[in-house]
């Protein structure tokens, strides 16, 4: 049973860290939506694998992307 918990991650050129990340969570949560910031390498092709919910939005700073994700989502549950 996955928990009723969204969780954002924010990407650029992650493609060295993210699948762990993401495994990390597979299965157990009910939502990951991803806001990547244009990324070059493979980091979207890894993401792919774990969920459709791939948003891609420009990065100024961290507070902007954040705000931006929590303002354009589809989150319907508790986000982390």
């Amino acid at each position: 049973m996955n928990l009723p918990i969204s969780v954002i991650i924010l990407t650029y050129n992650e493609e060295n860290n993210i699948e762990e990340c993401l495994k990390s969570i597979n299965g157990i949560i009910e939502n990951i939506f991803i806001v990547d910031s244009g990324s070059a390498d493979d980091t979207i092709n890894i993401v792919k694998k774990y969920t459709n919910k791939i948003y891609t939005n420009k990065f100024e700073n961290y507070s902007q992307q954040r705000n931006w994700a929590l303002e354009n989502l589809p989150i319907n549950t508790e986000w982390i």
